[in-house]
Protein backbone atom coordinates (compact mmCIF):
# COMPACT_ATOMS: atom_id res chain seq x y z
CA UNK A 1 0.00 0.00 0.00
CA UNK A 2 1.30 3.24 -0.78
CA UNK A 3 1.72 5.81 2.00
CA UNK A 4 0.48 9.44 1.10
CA UNK A 5 1.88 12.94 2.90
CA UNK A 6 -0.49 15.68 3.23
CA UNK A 7 1.20 19.04 3.56
CA UNK A 8 -0.45 21.87 5.56
CA UNK A 9 0.28 25.59 4.75
CA UNK A 10 0.92 27.65 7.44
CA UNK A 11 1.57 31.49 7.22
CA UNK A 12 4.67 32.97 9.01
CA UNK A 13 4.94 35.31 11.43
CA UNK A 14 3.87 38.59 9.98
CA UNK A 15 7.23 40.40 9.82
CA UNK A 16 8.60 37.33 7.76
CA UNK A 17 5.97 36.91 5.88
CA UNK A 18 7.91 38.38 2.51
CA UNK A 19 10.74 35.37 2.87
CA UNK A 20 9.80 32.52 3.50
CA UNK A 21 8.32 28.83 2.35
CA UNK A 22 7.01 26.41 5.29
CA UNK A 23 6.51 22.66 5.26
CA UNK A 24 5.20 20.66 8.40
CA UNK A 25 3.55 17.09 9.14
CA UNK A 26 -0.04 17.65 10.33
CA UNK A 27 -1.34 13.87 10.31
CA UNK A 28 -0.52 9.92 9.16
CA UNK A 29 -3.09 7.46 8.98
CA UNK A 30 -2.56 4.17 7.20
CA UNK A 31 -1.44 4.94 3.98
CA UNK A 32 -1.66 9.11 4.25
CA UNK A 33 0.74 11.18 5.06
CA UNK A 34 -0.40 14.53 5.01
CA UNK A 35 1.24 18.16 4.94
CA UNK A 36 0.42 22.27 5.63
CA UNK A 37 2.50 24.29 3.41
CA UNK A 38 2.49 28.32 3.77
CA UNK A 39 4.46 30.50 1.42
CA UNK A 40 5.07 33.49 0.90
CA UNK A 41 7.26 36.12 -1.13
CA UNK A 42 6.26 39.79 0.00
CA UNK A 43 3.23 40.39 -2.40
CA UNK A 44 1.63 36.99 -2.79
CA UNK A 45 1.04 33.97 -0.03
CA UNK A 46 -0.86 30.66 -0.55
CA UNK A 47 -1.27 28.33 1.98
CA UNK A 48 -3.00 24.58 1.53
CA UNK A 49 -3.18 20.63 3.04
CA UNK A 50 -1.49 18.70 0.74
CA UNK A 51 -0.83 14.50 0.60
CA UNK A 52 2.46 13.65 -0.92
CA UNK A 53 4.65 10.65 0.38
CA UNK A 54 7.44 10.26 3.23
CA UNK A 55 9.74 8.84 0.31
CA UNK A 56 8.63 11.96 -1.88
CA UNK A 57 9.66 14.40 0.78
CA UNK A 58 12.93 12.28 0.89
CA UNK A 59 13.74 12.18 -3.14
CA UNK A 60 13.49 16.32 -3.05
CA UNK A 61 15.77 16.83 0.21
CA UNK A 62 18.36 14.46 -2.24
CA UNK A 63 17.09 16.56 -4.96
CA UNK A 64 17.80 19.89 -3.65
CA UNK A 65 20.91 19.24 -0.98
CA UNK A 66 23.91 21.45 -3.05
CA UNK A 67 21.72 23.46 -5.80
CA UNK A 68 22.95 24.49 -7.86
CA UNK A 69 25.70 22.36 -8.86
CA UNK A 70 25.60 24.22 -12.22
CA UNK A 71 24.37 27.33 -13.36
CA UNK A 72 22.44 24.55 -15.75
CA UNK A 73 20.93 22.88 -12.86
CA UNK A 74 16.94 22.76 -12.48
CA UNK A 75 14.73 20.60 -10.01
CA UNK A 76 10.83 20.10 -10.40
CA UNK A 77 8.67 18.72 -7.44
CA UNK A 78 4.83 18.28 -7.14
CA UNK A 79 3.11 16.90 -5.04
CA UNK A 80 -0.39 14.84 -6.92
CA UNK A 81 -2.28 17.75 -8.75
CA UNK A 82 -5.83 18.13 -10.07
CA UNK A 83 -8.37 19.65 -10.56
CA UNK A 84 -10.18 18.07 -6.98
CA UNK A 85 -7.27 17.92 -4.75
CA UNK A 86 -5.20 20.70 -3.18
CA UNK A 87 -1.34 20.04 -4.27
CA UNK A 88 1.85 22.57 -4.27
CA UNK A 89 4.84 22.49 -6.71
CA UNK A 90 8.60 23.87 -6.67
CA UNK A 91 10.94 24.82 -9.64
CA UNK A 92 14.45 25.59 -8.66
CA UNK A 93 16.43 27.53 -10.52
CA UNK A 94 19.36 29.24 -11.54
CA UNK A 95 18.74 32.83 -13.23
CA UNK A 96 22.02 33.67 -14.29
CA UNK A 97 25.59 32.73 -14.66
CA UNK A 98 26.84 33.97 -11.17
CA UNK A 99 24.43 31.23 -9.38
CA UNK A 100 21.43 33.18 -8.37
CA UNK A 101 17.97 31.39 -7.22
CA UNK A 102 14.63 31.83 -7.67
CA UNK A 103 12.30 28.98 -6.44
CA UNK A 104 9.25 29.20 -8.31
CA UNK A 105 6.33 28.30 -5.65
CA UNK A 106 2.85 26.95 -6.44
CA UNK A 107 0.36 26.73 -4.11
CA UNK A 108 -3.41 25.39 -4.79
CA UNK A 109 -6.08 25.05 -1.79
CA UNK A 110 -8.68 23.20 -3.29
CA UNK A 111 -11.57 21.88 -1.77
CA UNK A 112 -14.28 19.95 -3.10
CA UNK A 113 -17.06 18.92 -1.82
CA UNK A 114 -19.67 16.01 -3.51
CA UNK A 115 -22.64 18.28 -5.41
CA UNK A 116 -21.35 21.16 -4.19
CA UNK A 117 -19.33 24.35 -5.98
CA UNK A 118 -15.64 23.73 -5.02
CA UNK A 119 -13.43 25.95 -3.73
CA UNK A 120 -10.79 26.95 -5.70
CA UNK A 121 -7.58 28.82 -4.75
CA UNK A 122 -3.84 29.69 -6.26
CA UNK A 123 -0.88 31.51 -5.57
CA UNK A 124 1.56 31.24 -7.75
CA UNK A 125 5.23 33.40 -7.63
CA UNK A 126 9.21 33.56 -7.17
CA UNK A 127 10.70 33.81 -3.92
CA UNK A 128 14.73 34.42 -4.42
CA UNK A 129 16.71 32.52 -2.13
CA UNK A 130 20.83 31.89 -1.32
CA UNK A 131 22.03 27.68 -1.86
CA UNK A 132 22.63 28.02 2.05
CA UNK A 133 19.47 28.33 2.59
CA UNK A 134 18.61 25.35 0.41
CA UNK A 135 21.03 23.41 1.63
CA UNK A 136 19.14 23.93 5.44
CA UNK A 137 16.09 23.47 3.91
CA UNK A 138 16.98 20.03 2.16
CA UNK A 139 18.39 18.58 5.65
CA UNK A 140 14.58 19.82 7.42
CA UNK A 141 12.98 18.01 5.02
CA UNK A 142 15.04 14.96 5.32
CA UNK A 143 14.20 15.16 8.91
CA UNK A 144 10.55 15.97 8.40
CA UNK A 145 10.15 12.90 6.38
CA UNK A 146 11.51 10.89 9.13
CA UNK A 147 10.50 12.27 11.89
CA UNK A 148 6.94 12.24 14.26
CA UNK A 149 4.00 14.12 12.99
CA UNK A 150 4.33 18.12 14.04
CA UNK A 151 8.12 17.47 15.45
CA UNK A 152 9.61 19.13 12.82
CA UNK A 153 8.89 22.25 10.17
CA UNK A 154 10.98 22.52 7.35
CA UNK A 155 11.58 26.74 6.41
CA UNK A 156 12.86 28.00 2.74
CA UNK A 157 14.12 31.35 3.69
CA UNK A 158 14.37 33.64 1.11
CA UNK A 159 16.98 36.58 -0.01
CA UNK A 160 14.87 39.36 0.54
CA UNK A 161 13.37 40.40 -2.91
Amino acid sequence: MDTYVYVKLLLPPRQSRGISHLISSVWEDDGLFEIAICAANGKFCGEARCYTTRQEMTKLSLAIGGFPKSTADEVHFSTYSSDRLSYFSVHFFCVDGSGHVLVRVKVADIVACHNARSDNNLAEFDLAVEPAAIDTFSSELARLAGANIGDVTAVLKGSGN
